[in-house]
């Protein structure tokens, strides 16, 4: 019977731990660089994208609620879909070798940037950016708190797009962690309004970091992909007076 597949033991893990961890990162990662966007540091303004000055964010407040309602939907989703999870090939036990989960999170990377490109691009539709994707860009000059203000809806896409791609190819839970972790950084760096040089996205080649999510926010069409750009340049995509590498006249 259907109820059986909540007998999994990879129900807990897969569903709570990941939200937990999900939720407990961005937390972490959130506060202290929404703390930086509010004092606005003179020290840090050198790595400030945009030129003008971080204004009030009444959207604060705002963005904390939708991030904790947009999680319990998500997880209410999720525990209702378990039934048809139960046959994805996560896996619970043979852990894989550093190196090789390093490599999987990696894969992960790329492959989340190439369909996130799709999901957004569609979200600039006109009827899915007039009734779900609008609420995202209320956001101009981004905080990083705000990386998840956005519509249930996109907010439940996100997620499937980060979720399904490690269920199909049946990595290990702890692989699909790291990975929720990093995801959970991209959402705070793409909106956090800096480009630190330190940032371990400027590791990765291709990726042109916050700059490249921030000059969406600023021009909203354009720059559809996360962080790496070539998507957008072989597409011609880029938002206007964006140039790969980061510059935006």
């Amino acid at each position: 019977m259907w109820f059986e597949s909540y007998q999994d033991p990879r129900f807990v893990p897969v569903v709570f731990g990941t939200t937990a961890i999900s939720m407990g990162a961005f937390a972490l990662f959130a506060a202290p660089m929404t703390y930086v966007a509010w004092r606005d540091p003179e020290s840090l303004r050198r790595f400030r994208i945009q030129s003008r000055r971080p204004r009030e964010q009444k959207l604060v407040l705002a963005s904390l609620q939708r991030w904790l309602v947009n999680n319990a939907i998500l997880t209410a989703l999720v525990v209702v879909a378990w039934p048809l999870l139960v046959l994805s090939r996560l896996r619970l036990e043979a852990p894989p070798s550093l190196v090789l989960g390093a490599a999987q999170v990696v894969g992960l990377i790329y492959l989340d940037d190439f369909l996130y490109y799709g999901v957004h691009r569609a979200m600039h539709a006109p009827f899915l950016y007039r009734h779900v994707h609008s609420v995202h860009h209320k956001i101009l000059t981004p905080w990083a708190v705000t990386g998840h203000y956005m519509h249930p809806f996109e907010f439940v896409v996100t997620g499937a797009l980060a979720l399904l791609p490690a269920s199909l190819f049946g990595v290990h839970v702890h692989v699909l962690w790291a990975w929720v972790i990093w995801r959970q950084w991209e959402a705070t760096e793409g909106h956090c309004g800096y480009d630190l040089p330190w940032s371990p996205s400027h590791l990765f080649p291709g990726s042109d970091g916050a700059r490249h999510h921030d000059a969406h926010h600023a021009r909203v069409k354009g720059n559809y992909a996360g962080f790496f750009a070539y998507l957008d340049g072989v597409f011609g995509t880029f938002a206007r007076g964006y140039t790969r590498g980061g510059k935006l006249s």
